[in-house]
């Protein structure tokens, strides 16, 4: 895996990783490789279009929608 700088990013994108995390599990969450991948490279385009081409973003609907958007901009969907 990667190395993640995860407290270098904004608020914004640790909390939505967070929620990420809460919602699958951490397991769950470290499966989404090429999400990890675009993180650690702070491809937040790449990363957002990751998080929604998964199942768990069919499963969630909207609340994958709101959580990409935060990791996309940077800002509070």
């Amino acid at each position: 895996m990667p190395f993640l700088p995860f407290l270098a990013f904004f608020q914004v994108r640790r909390e939505a990783l967070i929620q990420m995390c809460f919602n699958m599990g951490p397991g769950n969450l470290a499966k989404f490789k090429m999400m990890i991948a675009s993180l650690a490279q702070e491809d937040w385009e790449a990363a957002a279009d990751e998080s929604l081409s998964s199942s768990w973003a069919d499963q969630v609907g909207q609340r994958a929608v709101h959580i990409a958007k935060r990791i996309r901009f940077g800002e509070y969907a």
